[in-house]
């Protein structure tokens, strides 16, 4: 089996798959699979649904939006996602299996912090809470995008957990003993 190259986006709360192996001959066979954040069973995808065109593989790119799902959702939630394309061109196969960091609402909640912080510049030293919540959440997620990184998903949804709990103040509010 050979590697398949797939660029990536997260577009719109929408999961977006670009095409990138340089052989523009037609695909077969096409076979997507998502396994949710939390879950181990892969959800299989059905083509005909993603936008994807098997004979002009450059033009548009797979797209899985939540009502894709099965049973279909409203919305992806935060978390680390297993995506698995395969396909065929001729008699070889291709696969792209690879784990994405999905935090939009956990970015809104840095971004949103962020802001309050830096506009609270003249009074630094009276903010050291909300400066120490950002450097925990900060440094989860480059931890969480380190451990996908190097192949420990489990630690990486830990972090997650621990970034949305942080974020929500569900749990607790600091990354110890949550």
């Amino acid at each position: 089996m050979a590697q398949a190259y797939w660029r990536y986006v997260a577009d719109n709360g929408n999961f977006k798959f670009y095409d990138h192996l340089p052989i523009e001959t037609d695909r077969t066979s096409l076979v997507v699979q998502v396994t949710l954040p939390g879950t181990t069973a892969a959800i299989t995808l059905v083509n005909n649904t993603l936008g994807y065109d098997l004979t002009n593989p450059a033009t548009f790119p797979i797209t899985i939006e939540p009502g894709d799902m099965v049973p279909p959702l409203s919305s992806f939630a935060d978390g680390v996602y297993k995506f698995q394309i395969s396909y065929s061109i001729g008699a070889t196969s291709y696969t792209y299996d690879e784990y994405q960091l999905y935090i939009p609402m956990i970015d809104a909640c840095i971004n949103t912090k962020l802001d309050s912080y830096l506009e609270s510049t003249c009074s630094k030293c009276g903010n050291m809470d909300l400066f120490k919540t950002l450097t925990e959440l900060v440094i989860l997620r480059q931890g969480a995008l380190l451990d996908i990184k190097n192949g420990r998903i489990t630690k990486a949804a830990q972090k997650v957990v621990l970034m949305d709990n942080i974020c929500t103040g569900t749990g607790c509010n600091c990354i110890c003993g949550c």
